[in-house]
Formats: structure tokens, sequence, C-alpha cells
């Protein structure tokens, strides 16, 4: 059985991010949607896809606190990855968290849509903030072990 450490424990180490352009808006408007990127593991580069579907306020009427996030988080195979023990192996999950007005983002696992056999899902810890050209980006360092995944990347791009 494949020791799955480096692919899909997926805990976002905070910082790295670039400086945001602008705060998070108030009323969520253009955050969800499908974020697009990578992160590195020591067998690799594996793709990541983590669909935003929903957000809700938190906090009192008039009181922002951010907003509860539910979505889903994928993983797939890409040509910097094509060496890895790991390289052909795909997968889905559901998450859920909370979007901070700072910017921190905090998903938890959920039930599995595409479960490859012997993975396990793992957290997210992340800073979400907008780039130079108005795309908001996730950006952080999965912890997948003792330094074993690092450099995680993934860009909004499409609503």
């Amino acid at each position: 059985m494949k020791n799955t450490v480096c692919t899909v424990a997926l805990s976002l180490a905070l910082g790295a991010a670039a400086p945001a352009m602008a705060g998070i808006p108030e009323d969520g408007e253009g955050l969800t949607g499908l974020y697009g990127g990578s992160y590195l593991c020591a067998d690799g580069e594996h793709g990541l896809i983590l669909d935003i579907a929903t957000l809700t306020p938190r906090g009192a009427p008039g009181v922002n606190e951010g907003f509860e996030v539910q979505g889903e988080l994928g993983f797939f195979p890409v040509l910097g990855g094509a060496g890895g023990a790991f390289a052909d192996v795909a997968g889905r999950f559901d998450v859920s968290g909370v979007l901070y007005t700072d910017g921190r983002l905090i998903l938890r696992p959920g039930a599995w849509s595409i479960r490859p056999d012997g993975y396990g899902a793992a957290g997210v810890n992340g800073t979400l903030s907008q780039r130079a050209d108005g795309l908001w980006q996730i950006t952080g360092s999965p912890a997948a072990g003792a330094g074993q995944c690092s450099d995680l990347i993934a860009t909004r791009v499409a609503p």
C-alpha cells in the first residue's frame, strides 16, 4: 500500500503570500469559483483545483467576521510530477471552513467524491490575497510530514 503522506495531506502553512492589493470584500463578491494551481512534494509536483462553491457571512448582523466556506478540493497528475511515486493519482473531497477578513483561509476535509486507495484527506490553512492584476490567489505550503511538501499556489480562474 502506498504511503500517501506527501500527496493529499494538504495543511497549508500561512505565509509566502504576496501582499494583498485590497482587503477581502465585505460581501464576498468575486471570491467563489475555481482556483487552479499546484503544490510540490518530495515525489514531484501535483495539480490542485479548489472549487469554492459558497460563502456565508459570519457574525452578528452588521458585524463582518468573514465567511463560512463550502467547496471541493481535487488533486491530479501534472507533467512536473511525472516521475514521482504518485504521478498518476487523482482524487477529490469536500471541504468546509472559514475565510477571515484578513485573508486567512482555514478548511477542513469532508467526504470523498473520488478516493484513491490508501489516501487520507487533511485540512488546509492558507492565505487568500488579490494579485496586482486583480485575480484572487491562495498561497501557502502543504504540511505533509517533515518538510515533504512545499510551495502551494492556486489562482482563481473561473467564477
